[in-house]
């Protein structure tokens, strides 16, 4: 039988065998009928029998012929059809796990660490999370306190539901309780639809709390009737409404020395701290500096479509060396610039370049969020919304002009785009304002509303992403925006994004030396653009 078979393979046609009585017992005959599909054998079909009861004729072979075509065809399609299922499985479970992989590479709250630290910091944050107990994440800023929450969040028994931000010095205080809380129709100047607010939002979840002292008495005091009853009554409103939400909060300040000025509630700050968290600084855990770096530059080379093999020894030494006083967050921005400015393969200590450190006294990130409520936080910040537009416009060019030079000192060819943020930041500090009412804010602006809804989501996508890189001392720009912002009203009759643009143009005429490229560079724009700006300016 095998022989036969082996026969007909080779020869692709059919092979006969016939045994007589002296060979076999009382004689046989065999067929092999080679099943060939696509040009290649398959298998092959045989038969046989005894001489006196199997004596096929022309007619029967042509069958065994026919026969063997359609299942050589059969059998193809089958192992085609096995094949191509396999060949799916494959690239689909290739796909999941390249898009598993993206997902890690892009998700910024996802925990990179090495450190004994972080280590225990996370054990904790396992243990504490599936209850519902308040958590109060303390440390200084860019140290991943946001991370630390959503962290919370995941491992907790609410990990499908809302996780929902708040970032209370981000939001005007006189909207910041609208915000929280939401409103009822008409129940202030601007509220013409209702909303259900921001702790509505995150119901059945996470509430994150974000800069926490930052909250004005008031709200205070309103937030610690929902933490210990769970209701809520919307701004304007008579109804309390049942929230089930689990209040995470974040702070870098030390709350006990703001209860000791009376700018933070006693009571308050004992319902948030049933389990404090302590967000360490980055130099205090180096285990975890190449980790996060490495983690950036997948993310960064990825949203970038850049093509980073990793860091050079030089560049991994210079990382560990650096203090890193702005934490995670400065590593973070450092690697961004690295992946965008480098031409190589690699990143080298060359491509990484570090803002110089805040001067003492000159708006360091520390002093300015741990200055007392009602003490002025800086020199050309201490205008209150209150005190017009045309004070706060004034405040606002000083701080350009400072701004501006010291671009110009750290990079005098390729300054960093102070149009391009000012931009950014005037167009988030108005939506806030004007209580996340697009309309409202656009009349503002001086633009029509579609285009403010445009450079807002561009603005709020490139933080999400961690592409709004900005320098330590930025941070009075953002105080004076937000002044500008809430002290600005659509009656003013003054367009308020091409006033600020056409400040920040003077400043840069001043002090660039009528050079268009640096020109250009500072205003974030490209260098036609900016030629464009120009004739209009002039005529």
């Amino acid at each position: 039988q095998t022989a036969l078979i082996q026969k007909a393979l080779g020869s692709g046609k059919l092979e006969r065998n016939h045994h007589g009585a002296e060979e076999a017992p009382r004689g046989t005959t065999s067929f092999a009928v080679p099943l060939i599909a696509s040009g290649k054998s398959v298998g092959c079909l045989y038969l046989d029998g005894q001489n006196s009861r199997f004596q096929p004729d022309s007619t029967d072979l042509m069958f065994l012929n026919a026969l063997a075509t359609q299942l050589a065809i059969a059998l193809d399609r089958a192992e085609l059809s096995v094949s191509w299922i396999r060949e799916k499985d494959q690239e689909s479970r290739q796909l999941r796990e390249e898009v598993r992989e993206l997902r890690e590479a892009m998700n910024p709250h996802r925990p990179v660490f090495a450190s004994a630290q972080m280590q225990e910091q996370m054990a904790l944050i396992e243990r504490i999370a599936p209850s519902e107990a308040t958590v109060l994440i303390i440390g200084e800023s860019g140290t991943g306190k946001e991370m630390l929450a959503h962290s919370v969040h995941e491992y907790s028994n609410r990990a499908d539901q809302p996780f929902v931000t708040v970032d209370c010095g981000a939001i005007s205080h006189s909207l910041l309780e609208a915000e929280l809380f939401g409103h009822v129709k008409g129940a202030y100047t601007g509220a013409e639809s209702a909303s259900d607010g921001r702790i509505v939002q995150a119901d059945g979840g996470t509430l994150f709390l974000d800069e926490i002292g930052e909250l004005p008495l008031d709200v205070q005091a309103k937030l610690l009737r929902f933490v210990q009853e769970r209701e809520i009554v919307p701004v304007g409103g008579t109804q309390s409404r049942k929230v089930d939400v689990r209040i995470v909060a974040a702070t870098n300040r030390e709350l006990k020395d703001e209860v000791a000025r009376g700018s933070f509630r006693q009571d308050l700050y004992y319902r948030l701290q049933v389990v404090p968290v302590m967000a360490q600084p980055l130099r205090e855990r180096p285990d975890d500096i190449l980790p996060l770096a490495t983690a950036f530059l997948d993310r960064f080379a990825t949203q970038n479509n850049r093509s980073c093999d990793g860091f050079t020894r030089d560049a991994e030494a210079f990382l560990l060396q650096h203090h890193w006083p702005g934490n995670v967050r400065e590593l973070q921005h450092a690697i961004l610039r690295a992946v965008l400015l480098s031409d190589g393969s690699r990143i080298g200590a060359d491509d990484i370049e570090l803002l110089p450190e805040a001067e003492p006294n000159a708006f360091p990130i520390e002093q300015v969020d741990r200055a007392p409520v009602n003490e002025p936080q800086a020199p050309v910040a201490t205008d209150s919304p209150d005190a017009g537009v045309a004070t706060n416009m004034s405040s606002l060019r000083a701080e350009l002009e400072r701004q501006v030079a010291q671009a110009l000192k750290d990079n005098a060819r390729r300054p960093v785009p102070v149009g391009k943020w000012l931009q950014e930041d005037m167009v988030i500090a108005l939506n806030a304002a004007c209580g996340q009412v697009s309309r409202r804010a656009a009349r503002v602006a001086g633009v029509p509303e579609s285009t403010f809804r445009r450079q807002l989501d561009k603005a709020r996508g490139d933080a999400e992403a961690g592409l709004a890189v900005r320098t330590e001392a930025w941070v009075v720009m953002g105080r004076i925006l937000r002044d500008l912002a809430n002290a600005s009203t659509e009656e003013d009759g003054v367009p308020l994004l091409d006033a600020v643009r056409a400040a920040l143009l003077e400043v840069v005429l001043e002090q660039s030396s009528n050079r268009n490229s640096v020109g250009a560079a500072l205003m974030g724009v490209s260098p036609p653009t900016f030629k464009r700006w120009l004739e209009g300016r002039a005529a």
